[in-house]
């Protein structure tokens, strides 16, 4: 079986992914979180941290509270070298290499993208992933960081009543062997991990200034007005289609831009007017840019063909340039098509999608409906491996009792004793 490399993927294979029913109860304390595990569908273990924390300063958007992976690795470690970007396949989607702790330190420096010197030492391994981001799914405000590769996992955070207030929850995939080898005090310590790292994570030091950063780092384009046809292209230096193709304009004589040939998407290999591969080719002729940079997707959502994504600075950069020669094919358009409208790019637009919440929301509530019909009978918990932590009121010594053993042992912070060894 496949192993998922999207947040939809994750619903489809593992459809009580944010139910509690599926789940099985390893740790329950109302202060630190709660800790689950399940059998994982493709082989293994699947292990879930649920906690609730309060984000100091937290974004307008609440579908913005997790970073898109390039602007953490570009901006978020400052000189230190321990996180590099690979690739960038579209925005919220990058293949990350990353210096990770050892043992069960890994976990949170993996599925957290805690960065800093706390979870690394002598032992320290690289690690490659994909990384990509998906806001306002399931629901509208939540946002989600799934990996793949070296590590498998998704980071999901959703927004509370109360402003400011956030669920996270971090799911990864442990081996069978691994899972079986863990005793309680190991499960302690990773859920003492990640209870603390997920805390540390939304309010790490200049998180703010990054999520200004982030909000920031894209812009959408669109191009409008096409009524008498697609958008023309400069007349490419090589020459390659026919003279009486060309529309001729004497006002562009100057610039070098009086010569326009008619966008043709088969001519490019398209089946269709793309804005992101037209504006590509219309600064590749103007020799500004041979390869820019442009996506026809934002954080794993499909956009229209006349809209596309562009880095501002790269944008802002080529914007002059690309403006008047635009200028130039505006007249030609009138001059080539008749008529006073031409085509007209505008930036800072809001994205339209092809597929939009609502579409794959209904697609993953299918799946949970037929989960729920097919087991109406499921328990909320099932207790097998007696790890389990419980609020009784008749305890003497109140919530976090283990069902273990009636005796709680006394102990200091684990993460405590970690820093004293370096760890």
């Amino acid at each position: 079986m496949a192993t998922p490399s999207r947040v939809e993927d994750w619903f489809q294979l593992v459809p009580h992914l944010v139910w509690e029913e599926g789940w099985e109860v390893l740790i329950d304390q109302p202060k630190s979180g709660t800790f689950f595990h399940c059998d994982c569908p493709w082989g293994g273990e699947l292990l879930k941290i649920r906690v609730e924390v309060s984000v100091e300063n937290p974004p307008e958007n609440p579908a913005h509270l997790l970073l898109r992976p390039e602007v953490r690795a570009l901006f978020g470690n400052g000189t230190d070298p321990n996180t590099q970007m690979l690739s960038l396949h579209a925005p919220g989607e990058a293949l990350l290499r990353q210096l990770h702790g050892w043992g069960l330190s890994s976990y949170c420096s993996s599925f957290l993208e805690a960065s800093d010197d706390r979870f690394r030492g002598e032992f320290s391994t690289w690690k490659s992933s994909w990384l990509r981001i998906s806001r306002d799914f399931p629901e509208e405000g939540d946002s989600s960081l799934s990996f793949d590769g070296d590590s498998l996992g998704v980071l999901l955070a959703r927004p509370r009543v109360t402003p400011g207030r956030y669920e996270i929850s971090d799911i990864f995939h442990v081996s069978q062997e691994q899972f079986e080898q863990w005793d309680l005090i190991h499960l302690r310590l990773l859920f003492e991990q990640l209870s603390y790292t997920a805390r540390w994570f939304v309010n790490r030091p200049g998180i703010s200034e990054l999520r200004n950063i982030d909000e920031d780092f894209y812009t959408i384009l669109t191009v409008q007005s096409c009524r008498r046809g697609l958008p023309l292209l400069p007349y490419p230096k090589r020459g390659e289609v026919q003279e009486e193709e060309v529309i001729k304009i004497v006002d562009g004589q100057e610039l070098g831009l009086d010569r326009w040939i008619r966008f043709d998407a088969m001519r490019y290999g398209s089946d269709k007017f793309y804005l992101s591969q037209y504006l590509q080719l219309f600064l590749a002729n103007l020799n500004i840019h041979h390869n820019f940079p442009t996506y026809n997707s934002l954080d794993g959502n499909q956009l229209v063909s006349f809209q596309c994504v562009v880095r501002r600075d790269a944008w802002n950069m080529v914007k002059e340039a690309f403006n008047k020669a635009f200028l130039m094919q505006k007249k030609a358009y009138r001059r080539g098509n008749g008529g006073n409208s031409a085509p007209a790019v505008l930036e800072d637009v809001k994205p339209r999608v092809v597929r939009d919440r609502l579409d794959r929301l209904s697609e993953v509530q299918a799946i949970q409906q037929r989960l729920s019909d097919e087991q109406p009978n499921l328990h909320k918990v099932v207790v097998r491996r007696t790890f389990l932590d419980v609020d009784d009121p008749s305890s003497p010594e109140g919530p976090g009792v283990t069902a273990r053993s009636s005796r709680r042992s006394r102990t200091t912070s684990i993460l405590q004793g970690l820093r004293a060894c370096g760890a």
